[in-house]
């Protein structure tokens, strides 16, 4: 029995000597190892009317890291020669290309900061995430865009003007009530407070155009009488 547990212990002796000998095999990342990133477009003047419409494809291929590796990716986008600290950021998984559509890239353009309806120079990079603790971010590519404003404008050209308004019959520096859209297409609403006094609907702060209503029968005409 002394024996049998001699030769266990030798031999178990042996293996674990052996293991700690096996050399250990470390994998290096490949120093040459980047992302090449393309654009369909290097200039781009978005619209709001194509909203639904593809804008841009940014795709890029997988280098050789060195290593079997399963990368994730993002898209980077911050203003030229920004360091992308706070850079637009658009995780795609393993996905090799994403395609931006109008409405998409332009409210990503505002979230950043650029200045509607101003043509502005953007960098797009690619960060391919390794590990938790390695990234790697490509060379950025230079893109010049112009955005559009996302805020919806129901201004127009009619206000009300008149003793019953602040701006009486066209003090200077006053402008007239405002009127806005509707839903309703040449339906105007205006939201305002007014005095005892008289009003005419008029465009752009000027006797042009400008509607009153002769009889006080509630039909506009062109020139018309005050509104009591």
């Amino acid at each position: 029995m002394k024996n049998i547990i001699k030769n266990t212990i030798y031999l178990l002796s042996i293996f674990l000597l052996m293991n700690s000998c096996e050399k250990k095999e470390f994998v290096t990342l490949n120093k040459d190892a980047n992302t090449q990133v393309s654009l369909s477009e290097t200039t781009l003047v978005l619209d709001k009317n194509n909203a639904t419409q593809d804008a841009l494809t940014v795709s890029w291929d997988q280098p050789n890291f060195g290593f079997d590796a399963a990368p994730t990716y993002s898209i980077l986008i911050d203003f030229a020669g920004g360091d992308f600290s706070g850079a637009q950021i658009v995780p795609v998984g393993t996905e090799m290309e994403k395609t931006f559509t109008v409405e998409e890239l332009n409210g990503k353009l505002l979230s950043l900061g650029v200045t509607a309806g101003m043509a502005t120079d953007v960098d797009i990079a690619v960060r391919t995430k390794l590990s938790e603790a390695k990234y790697i971010i490509s060379a950025p590519i230079t893109l010049n865009v112009t955005a559009y404003s996302s805020v919806l404008d129901l201004s127009t050209n009619w206000g009300i003007v008149g003793s019953a308004t602040p701006g009486a019959w066209g003090t200077p520096g006053i402008p007239d009530l405002p009127f806005y859209q509707t839903s309703t297409p040449n339906v105007y609403v205006a939201y305002v407070t007014l005095k005892t006094g008289e009003i005419k609907f008029r465009q752009d702060n000027a006797w042009t155009v400008n509607l009153g209503d002769n009889g006080n029968d509630g039909t506009l005409e062109q020139d018309g009488a005050n509104i009591p």
